[in-house]
């Protein structure tokens, strides 16, 4: 199939990418939509260093935003739709923005050819109303959500009633799934469990006072290690390597908001890095992997850090834990069974 990708240039997305490219089973080609933005935000840094800040502020009222006609894509996304004129249009979207897309384009790319919506959070609330408001448009032709909770409101286990989402239909043009990851990173020869440097690893942000409680509460413990994932989007590699080189890797399901829980992409990652998974208690993951036996649950930091040191101490259990979560990845969430789901239904 041909398929475009538009897509921002957050490193979360390149594995998303991959997952696709790897199979060397479609020609892509890909759009970042958030180019423009990229450019400005470099300029407005250049003249003023304090506007960085203002531009990475958490709170949208205080943020520093850019004209939305110097910074949107929206022509550029629409010409080049229409050129390529793709058996398939994979969004991957982003919640907020000066660059995020109007409604109206996403609804004319999907005119063009049908419009598969790539969503990372549809489990946070902030999103619901958008989502609502796609419904009522028919905006995409199919809606995946890549977070793996169920509590969405395309997802089954969300209550028909709840918001007044009306259209029942919609459910059918919704797909709940995990991470596809770019299994290129992840070698089927690595270290072996017990060959690994680091007992006990975290990877990835440890921002907001709950992963940074976690992560000062670990360095107490031997063979502690602590991988900060930066914003270069070619840091992925190194990302997926230090996964490769810790026997016990933890993750921290919450979402952007805090206001639940859903799949990280870590999980996967640790099962296909081949590493002991430990997951704050959480029924998303529930839902996909068995506890305490493809995963360790903790309820706490505490907890989590004394069940951390106790399987670095029962390298068997560890690594049986660690083979069980890597047989399930590999052989029902891998790249090729994922993107078959997605697309099936569009190969002509």
């Amino acid at each position: 199939m041909d398929i475009l990708i538009l897509s921002t240039s957050s490193n979360n997305t390149a594995t998303f990418i991959g997952s696709l490219d790897c199979l060397g089973e479609h020609n892509i080609s890909v759009l970042r939509y958030d180019e423009k933005w990229h450019r400005a935000a470099i300029a407005a840094i250049q003249g003023d260093p304090s506007i960085r800040e203002r531009i990475n502020h958490p709170d949208p009222r205080q943020r520093f935003h850019f004209p939305r006609d110097v910074v949107a894509m929206d022509h550029e996304m629409l010409q080049n739709a229409k050129l390529a004129r793709p058996d398939a249009i994979v969004y991957i979207s982003a919640w907020e923005g000066d660059f995020v897309p109007l409604n109206e384009t996403l609804g004319e790319l999907n005119q063009i050819a049908p419009l598969i919506h790539f969503l990372c959070d549809a489990a946070d609330p902030p999103w619901w109303p958008q989502l609502q408001e796609f419904e009522r448009r028919g905006t995409f032709s199919l809606t995946v959500n890549i977070d793996g909770s169920h509590v969405w409101p395309g997802g089954k286990n969300w209550p028909i009633h709840v918001h007044d989402w009306g259209i029942i239909g919609w459910r059918d043009k919704c797909l709940t799934l995990l991470t596809p990851l770019d299994t290129r990173y992840f070698p089927t020869r690595r270290h072996s469990f017990e060959e690994r440097p680091y007992a006990i690893g975290y990877a990835g942000n440890a921002g907001g006072p709950f992963r940074s409680a976690l992560v000062q509460r670990l360095q107490g413990i031997r063979g502690f290690a602590f991988k900060q994932r930066d914003d270069n989007p070619d840091s992925y590699g190194g990302y997926a390597e230090f996964l490769q080189h810790a026997r016990i890797s933890l993750s921290v399901p919450f979402t952007g908001s805090g206001a639940t829980t859903h799949v990280k992409g870590r999980v996967l990652e640790t099962g296909y890095a081949g590493g002991c998974l430990m997951e704050w208690v959480n029924p998303a993951t529930e839902a996909w992997f068995t506890p305490r036996h493809e995963y360790w649950p903790y309820h706490s930091i505490e907890e989590g850090a004394e069940l951390a040191e106790w399987l670095s101490f029962h390298p068997r259990i560890a690594g049986e834990t660690a083979a069980a979560l890597h047989h399930a990845v590999t052989t029902k969430h891998s790249p090729k069974v994922f993107w078959n789901t997605v697309l099936e239904r569009f190969k002509k």
